[in-house]
C-alpha cells in the first residue's frame, strides 16, 4: 500500500491490508456486514494473479504542435498522400490526435531522460545523466525508472544505431523521407527505398 492508504497501511500487502481494515472497522464497529459477489476482474494474462491499478506519474508528449506541422506539409503541397482520398483519413485523424503518453512501467527500454533529485525534490531533463543536482549540487539524481513506449522507442532504433548526430551516409539512406503509407489500422506507417526501389 502507498503512503496514501495513511501510516497504518502504508507498506502492507494489498490483502495483509485488506485484512486490517476489517479487523479494524470491526474494533470500531463500524463493520455492519460482509457479503460476496462475483466481478470482473483483470488478471495477468501469464501467470494470472489479480492486477489493481495503481496510480502514478504518467509522461506524455503534447503531439497536437507536432500535428500542427504535419497537416501543414500536406495542405501546402510539401507532403504528398496517395492516393489522394486518403487525405480526408489523415487530417481527421491528425486534427483529432490526442496527447502520446509515453512511459511504460515495464524492465526493457529506452528510459525517460528525466532524473530526480531525492535531496531537494529537484526533477531535470537532460539528453544526458546530470552528474549532481542542478539546484543543490547533490551528488546522486536518480533515473526516472519508466521507459519509453515501443513506438516512441522503436523511432529512435535508426538514431542510435545509424551514428547520429553524426551526418553518416547510412543515416541518410535509410531515414524515412518521401513516403507515407496508410494503414487501416488508425495509423499510419512508411517505408523509404532507395533510387534503385531497395
Amino acid at each position: 500500500m502507498t503512503a496514501e492508504a495513511g501510516s497504518r497501511y502504508a507498506g502492507m500487502d494489498r490483502y495483509e491490508c485488506r485484512k486490517a481494515v476489517i479487523r479494524d472497522l470491526e474494533d470500531a464497529g463500524l463493520l455492519e456486514r460482509q457479503e460476496k459477489y462475483t466481478h470482473s476482474i483483470s488478471q495477468c494474462y501469464r501467470c494470472k494473479t489479480v492486477i489493481e491499478p495503481l496510480p502514478a506519474l504518467q509522461w506524455y508528449v503534447r503531439v497536437q504542435p507536432l500535428a500542427d506541422e504535419a497537416i501543414k506539409a500536406v495542405r501546402e503541397g510539401g507532403t504528398k498522400i496517395i492516393p489522394k482520398s486518403w487525405e480526408n483519413t489523415y487530417f481527421a485523424w491528425m486534427e483529432g490526435i490526442k496527447d502520446w503518453c509515453i512511459s511504460r512501467q515495464i524492465w526493457w527500454g529506452h528510459r525517460i531522460p528525466v532524473w530526480y533529485c531525492d535531496a531537494c525534490g529537484e526533477m531535470m531533463v537532460s539528453r544526458s545523466a546530470p552528474m549532481k543536482c542542478t539546484r543543490c549540487d547533490n551528488a546522486t539524481p536518480r533515473q526516472e525508472e519508466d521507459v519509453l513506449d515501443t513506438w516512441f522507442s522503436s523511432a529512435l532504433w535508426p538514431f542510435s544505431t545509424l551514428g547520429w548526430p553524426e551526418k553518416t551516409p547510412e543515416l541518410a539512406n535509410i531515414i524515412l523521407r518521401q513516403c507515407l503509407l496508410p494503414a487501416l489500422t488508425s495509423y499510419f506507417s512508411g517505408s523509404s527505398h532507395d533510387d534503385d526501389g531497395n
